[in-house]
């Protein structure tokens, strides 16, 4: 069965340098999974082919207007370029930056190849339905790639919980019908909120990452068994979680037979649009 997992990053230095604040720390403490140590994309690599994944999605991440936290696209571009059939490539994008952002969008996607844009309202300080996010959003819509839009709880303290929440992606979805959503994180806790606005948009997906073994999440599962079972996608969050036992206990939830493989891999290509 193939296996396209929506959000990993490796931890090469370039990436490992966004784990060292202690509130990242407090994540893997609250998670119960130990904290990474610094490795290669070779070590990456052979990773997901131990765990049995074929592909996985690779975002830059973008929010240095507000923080310190930068991976660069052309970085993003370079990984995709020495592993292009097991690494797709999201650009990381600031919403702060204004006209520059929606640039980026543009270079990201034309000159870099990358195949959508990546956005963290929290890390930003501003809800998915901002205005300055439309820009990005009019360009991904016009580039005809997808947006993924960082939502959840974040466990840490410091951010608001309500910049998580889904309920402004449903105002994006109806104001930009045409553009593909995905939902990092989506879920628990607005599991319910989740679950209805991915049924009603035709153009949102989503994927729960390290939350779908927390309490209230089996709702996701009994979802995806009957109304959404073309709008969730796998996605391990790695380095949060460890690629191999992450799709294992993945597995063992109570999907359907013939709702899996949509999960694990065709419902993720499909909105990416590579077959």
């Amino acid at each position: 069965m193939r296996v396209l997992d929506c959000r990993a990053r490796p931890n090469t230095p370039e990436y490992f340098s966004l784990l060292q604040g202690e509130g990242i720390k407090t994540v893997f403490r609250k998670s119960g999974n130990p904290f990474p140590k610094e490795s290669t994309l070779e070590d990456f690599i052979s990773d997901i082919d131990k765990a049995g994944i074929d592909k996985v999605v690779c975002t830059g991440r973008d929010i240095e207007t507000t923080s310190a936290w930068k991976v660069t696209n052309d970085y993003v571009a370079n990984m995709v370029s020495k592993y292009p059939d097991r690494i797709i490539g999201i650009a990381g994008i600031d919403p702060n930056k204004g006209d520059g952002a929606v640039r980026e969008v543009e270079r990201a996607v034309n000159e870099l190849g990358l195949k959508g844009a990546s956005i963290d309202p929290f890390g930003a300080g501003l809800y998915a339905n901002d205005p300055k996010m439309y820009p990005i959003y009019q360009k991904c819509s016009d580039l005809k790639v997808p947006v993924f839009i960082t939502i959840g709880p974040l466990p840490v303290s410091g951010t608001k919980i309500s910049f998580g929440s889904p309920l402004p992606i449903d105002d994006v979805a109806v104001d930009f019908p045409k553009l593909k959503i995905l939902c990092s994180h989506g879920g628990w806790p607005f599991t319910r909120e989740m679950v209805a606005i991915a049924w009603r948009n035709d153009n949102v997906y989503f994927e729960t990452s390290v939350y779908h073994f927390l309490p209230g999440a089996e709702l996701v599962v009994e979802a995806a068994n009957t109304i959404i079972s073309d709008k969730l996608v796998f996605a391990s969050a790695h380095p949060f979680a460890p690629f191999k036992e992450s799709l294992e206990r993945f597995k063992k939830l109570p999907f359907k037979e013939e709702v899996l493989p949509k999960v694990l891999y065709q419902n993720a290509a499909q909105m990416l649009g590579i077959e």
